[in-house]
Formats: structure tokens, C-alpha cells, sequence
């Protein structure tokens, strides 16, 4: 599979590797937070919602508001936001 690396405010996301790189660090991300992050980059500048986000990433399995609260509030964290 070919990586393919997106740029977030000067922060490198590898889809594969499923890590952000920034400087010379790097954090790995765990799958489900790789996923929304990916699911975020190729809808970019779209708005997403909730429903489609779980439809897309949980693929239609039940899942609570709080797990996808969890999810973004990591990736924020990560992000720097």
C-alpha cells in the first residue's frame, strides 16, 4: 500500500505508519484515531457529520458519543489544538 503523507499546520500525517511527525518527534496514533484522522484529511474543508463520521469510520457499528468524543479529543491533543 502506498503511504500517502499529509500536511496539518507544519505536522506530517502517515496514514500507513498511522504517526504524526513534527520536528523530531513522533507519535503514534492508535487505529481508530488514525482512521477519523485520514477520514478528516480526505474531506477536507467539508463539513462532517457525526452520523457520517460513525458510518464511515465505525462502518454502521454501534458506538457511543462519548467513544467519539474520546477519539477527537486525543487527536486535538496530539495536534497541538
Amino acid at each position: 500500500m502506498t503511504d500517502i503523507i499529509y500536511k496539518i499546520n507544519g505536522i506530517f500525517f502517515s496514514e500507513v505508519k498511522q504517526t504524526l511527525t513534527f520536528e523530531k518527534h513522533t507519535i503514534e496514533l492508535e487505529v481508530r484515531e488514525s482512521e477519523v484522522l485520514a477520514y478528516f484529511c480526505k474531506h477536507a474543508n467539508q463539513q462532517i457529520t457525526r452520523g457520517e463520521l460513525i458510518d464511515n469510520v465505525w462502518h454502521g457499528q454501534i458506538v457511543t458519543d462519548n467513544a467519539v468524543n474520546r477519539v477527537i479529543t486525543k487527536l486535538r491533543k496530539a495536534l497541538g489544538d
